[in-house]
């Protein structure tokens, strides 16, 4: 994997940084509160696990997210938790059930690691763990299937009374793939749902990409598409999609300005309208 390369810094890209900086400021300044972020993440699916699936750089993408956005952002957000490899269990992802940090302590929540499409290993889509809500019990490589390996979009629902959680990226293989009539399960009071219906690529600079983009107060939607489509561009045999599900008044949601900031949409299929976007990913030449 290539490192970025770091270069001394002259004038003028100090004096950019500086009015970077200076305009990052006033749009922290708005009246909005400042956020928390949640991270999970695995990458040694066989170096550490007995899983089927290769290894990845799932947790170093998750890290530089949360890492850029927090020096883009600074006090406007806040790390909750970055839980990485074995530290990372199901129970992260899933809301209602976990006595620790998890998904519902956090207005964003960001999660980095294999996925499997309905039928594969189970009823419906998931994200998958090599392990099973422990430190060191492990699922055998010759069942993928287990429950607590694997968060199914019919558990993912997300958003609901009482939780924090505003907008979720999955880096993950098919967890949005809409062949899974509940692929939409997860919006039950969450603005804005991110993922991929189809196979992706784990590209690191993809986390950082995003991070920076939110950082300086873009787009949330719009970077999230605009940083796949770059970032997995000519990686994958087949084409990808990277897709969104968001409620129609998040559409124009950034970190520092969102919709239903002191409420939250109606569950979906409710009275709250929800839309979807996908951007193609070209696939090898």
């Amino acid at each position: 994997m290539r490192e970025e390369k770091y270069y001394k810094i002259n004038k003028s890209k100090k004096i950019c940084i500086l009015l970077v900086s200076i305009l990052v400021l006033i749009k922290k300044n708005n009246g909005y509160a400042a956020i928390t972020v949640g991270g999970s993440s695995q990458g040694a699916y066989q170096s550490i696990g007995s899983c089927q699936q290769k290894d990845r750089t799932c947790t170093i993408l998750t890290s530089k997210f949360i890492d850029y956005l927090k020096a883009y952002a600074g006090s406007y957000v806040s790390v909750k938790f970055n839980y990485k490899d074995s530290s990372a269990w199901e129970q992260d992802m899933k809301p209602g059930t976990w006595s620790n940090d998890s998904i519902d302590d956090v207005n964003f929540m960001i999660f980095s690691g294999h996925g499997y499409k309905k039928g594969k290993v189970c009823s419906y889509n998931t994200l998958h763990y090599y392990n099973l809500n422990s430190f060191t019990d492990f699922h055998p490589s010759s069942n993928e299937g287990m429950s607590d390996a694997n968060l199914t979009t019919k558990e993912a629902e997300w958003g609901k009374s009482g939780t924090a959680t505003r907008w979720v990226a999955t880096y993950s293989c098919n967890f949005l793939n809409t062949e899974d009539s509940y692929c939409r399960n997860m919006m039950q009071g969450i603005n804005i749902m991110m993922g991929f219906s189809s196979t992706m690529y784990i590209n690191s600079n993809e986390g950082m990409a995003l991070g920076m983009d939110l950082g300086l107060g873009e787009n949330i939607i719009d970077s999230f598409l605009a940083d796949a489509a770059k970032n997995q561009n000519g990686c994958l045999d087949n084409e990808g999609v990277a897709m969104v599900i968001y409620a129609s008044a998040a559409r124009n949601d950034t970190i520092y300005s969102y919709a239903y900031a002191n409420s939250k949409p109606n569950p979906i299929g409710g009275s709250t309208a929800y839309y979807s976007i996908t951007r193609t990913i070209p696939a090898k030449q």
